[in-house]
């Protein structure tokens, strides 16, 4: 028509706020040092179950699975199984910690640290590990740097342990 102005839609915030977050992701999970097992293992997972937890893998060699609570695999570990390049191992009766990793150890290759995604907080249960992804070059991004959730609302600031957030020890700003 003459005379009229087309005015553009306005994007929904929704779309802004996925559009510009996107950006720092790709920024953040890059600068995290990723594991070397780049062509041993090819699938790794952890699941905490009722009676422990479920430790899965697929590699190009036997693995050896041993549980730590440090997220580098290094310092005291405990043997809790093994298997062939592909299996798994049920993992039951380890003591009270704030978090179990398991270290995968392969015949031949670097090994590779692996925990439960989630932290199972209750007041945030999304509140989960970046880590554990295997890249597209073969690497796999670190567990125990990156932390991702949806809403730590629940939880004020004023009611929280300061500078602690659950079990992992992860640092909250408020």
């Amino acid at each position: 028509m003459p005379g009229s102005v087309l005015a553009r839609p306005r994007p929904r915030p929704r779309t802004v706020l996925a559009a510009l977050a996107a950006p720092l992701l790709l920024t953040v999970l890059p600068a995290v040092p990723a594991h070397a097992a780049t062509d041993v293992f090819t699938a790794a997972s952890v699941t905490r179950t009722a009676s422990g937890y479920h430790v899965s893998w697929a590699a190009s060699a036997p693995v050896d699975v041993a549980a730590t609570t440090d997220p580098s695999g290094g310092g005291t570990s405990t043997p809790v199984g093994s298997g062939g390049a592909a299996g798994s191992v049920d993992v039951a009766g380890l003591p009270a910690a704030p978090r179990w990793y398991f270290k995968l150890t392969p015949a031949a290759g670097s090994p590779l640290v692996v925990a439960d995604r989630s932290l199972h907080l209750p007041n945030a249960r999304n509140f989960r590990d970046a880590g554990g992804y295997r890249t597209a070059d073969g690497h796999w991004i670190r567990m125990g740097v990156v932390y991702r959730t949806n809403k730590l609302s629940a939880r004020p600031c004023s009611t929280a342990r300061p500078g602690r957030t659950g079990r992992a020890g992860a640092r909250r700003s408020c």
